[in-house]
């Protein structure tokens, strides 16, 4: 059988995330020591027993969110093997960190530079423009809402853009605080079913992260490449990305991917295309695969606890 694995991003964390897959599998658990040691702190605490403040922020969430995913591969590789995978947004570094082209560790690393540079990023937000979010819109049309934002770009001269494409009803927008709120002002009046702010603290996938793309392509130049092994769909694209990928264009799409759309519709479909008969979750809870069934609600899903045993 032919499974995908989803990796998902920022906004599926919680504190206790993990927790039961270090107590239970050592496998697991080598992850997150590597993690805490790599790193030079005790994650591991903060995620099991912190405060989701803190875990939500950035400079935490990110990293957290890369050793859960991981953990959960290490546990269920063998027990469900995948032909591919595909990462939401940071969840995109385990795809790269399992595919055999980095290993945990530069994976690692490379999602702490992202993390640093994006947080450095609200901070100088902050002192600048005020404040910046992201919010998910419901029910509305990609092309209306991507019209809007142009619209809004234009009167306010403030960034706001489509951020995530995560379903047919589900798009996800960022930019400067004002000009997101004016996006969803004028989407409700023009009948979409609900808007909400989401609860992270930066404009993921916004112009706005400009300075963190430049971090992450300066970083990217120092690493080295190996063949992609199990292969990938990558965010940006929303196509394949495999052994015939060379390793300056695996790079660019990752830099990209940093203010760049994830196209998440796009590349379920494209796995559904390569064949895909099932899909799992590999991380915490059930965000992707809430978002997938949005558009196939007959998409097969794997209950992952039955593996967990």
């Amino acid at each position: 059988m032919e499974i995908a694995y989803f990796f998902p991003g920022q906004a599926s964390q919680k504190i206790g995330m993990g927790k039961d897959l270090y107590d239970n599998f050592s496998e697991a658990r080598r992850v997150f020591l590597m993690g805490n040691k790599f790193l030079g702190r005790d994650l591991t605490s903060l995620m099991f027993e912190g405060s989701q403040g803190e875990l939500t922020k950035t400079i935490n969430c990110q990293p957290a969110i890369f050793l859960t995913n991981l953990a959960y591969f290490e546990v269920l590789k063998n027990k469900l093997p995948p032909f591919l995978t595909l990462g939401h947004s940071v969840g995109e570094l385990t795809s790269l960190a399992v595919s055999g082209a980095l290993s945990e560790e530069k994976a690692l690393d490379l999602v702490r530079i992202r993390a640093e540079a994006m947080s450095d990023c609200v901070k100088d937000l902050s002192k600048d423009e005020g404040a910046c979010r992201m919010a998910v819109i419901i029910g509305g049309k990609f092309s209306e809402i991507d019209k809007v934002c142009g619209v809004v770009y234009s009167s306010l001269k403030k960034v706001v853009q489509v951020a995530n494409y995560n379903s047919e009803d589900q798009i996800v927008i960022s930019g400067n605080n004002d000009a997101v709120l004016r996006v969803m002002e004028i989407l409700e009046f023009g009948g979409v079913k609900k808007t909400m702010c989401l609860g992270v603290e930066a404009a993921f996938h916004s112009d706005l992260m400009k300075p963190a793309e430049a971090i992450m392509e300066e970083a990217l130049k120092k690493v080295e490449f190996g063949k992609v092994e199990l292969p990938y769909i990558a965010n940006f694209t929303g196509e394949l990305v495999n052994e015939n990928n060379p390793p300056e264009e695996i790079k660019k799409l990752l830099v990209d991917q940093i203010c760049g759309m994830v196209l998440w519709k796009d590349s379920i479909m494209e796995a559904d295309k390569l064949g895909t008969e099932k899909f799992l979750e590999c991380g915490y809870g059930k965000t992707m695969e809430n978002l997938v069934k949005r558009d196939y609600k007959n998409l097969k899903i794997f209950k992952k606890s039955d593996y967990l045993v």
